[in-house]
This record gives C-alpha cells, structure tokens and sequence, in this order.
C-alpha cells in the first residue's frame, strides 16, 4: 500500500519558486516610472489615516523605549512592516513584493538622487521610517 507520505521538502514549495523569482532579479524601474510610484506613495502617506496610525505607533515607540539606540531599532522594526503594508499596492502595480520590496525604495532612491522634485519626496519617507512623521 501507499501508507508513506511524501518527505516533506516535497511537499513545502506551494508558492513559485523564489529561487526563478530571485533569478529574474526585481524589475528595472525607469526615473518616469520611480516618480510615479513615489508620487503615489507620498498621496498614500498622505491619507488622514495612514498618518494618524503611524503618527500613534511612533509615540507608542517614544513612550515605551526611552534608550535612543533601542528605540531607533524598534522604530524601523515596528514601521517598516506598517509602511510596507501602506505602499504594497503602489508596489506590487511596479512588479515588487515583500520579498524585493527595498530593492523597489532603492531604485526610487537611486534615481531621486539629484532631483530637485523627486528627492525631498524620498527624504520624507525615509524620516517616516525612522519615526520622524512631518
């Protein structure tokens, strides 16, 4: 009879192979396409509620870890998951996921670097990350 199951490694891969995925390395975005998806993730920050809920996490931060270095690292720990949850659709519509997610920021940071309108954009999100909500 058929009694043994599988080896479990077998049975574990039910989502694409990261390794084809990570072959293919992220998508390449173009400065017009970075300066949409920034455009985007700004108006997504922007949103009243988006804002409240990252300004509430970063004074739950402040107020829970007094020691600069340990809440700096909560900061990121903490937000980084909420923003990535804020802008996944604006990613995802450029062809990145949680998994090449900083791949697609650095793209964007890469081409901002320089320009005048795209550059204070990044700035503000990456302080966002860092808990500095303007």
């Amino acid at each position: 009879g058929r009694s043994a199951s599988p080896p479990l490694c077998a049975r574990s891969s039910h989502t694409p192979s990261l390794d084809t995925m990570a072959a293919a390395g992220p998508p390449q975005l173009s400065k017009d396409q970075a300066k949409e998806a920034l455009d985007e993730a700004i108006k997504v920050f922007e949103e009243p509620s988006n804002r409240e809920s990252l300004t509430h996490k970063v004074k739950e931060i402040n107020d829970k870890y007094t020691e600069p270095m340990e809440r700096q690292m909560n900061m990121m720990m903490q937000l980084m998951p909420m923003v990535q949850a804020m802008l996944k659709d604006t990613m995802v519509k450029y062809g990145f996921d949680e998994n090449n997610f900083m791949m697609g920021v650095m793209q964007i940071q890469m081409h901002a670097m320089g320009d005048a309108e795209m550059g204070p954009k990044t700035e503000k999100i990456m302080k966002a990350l860092k808990g500095e909500i303007a």
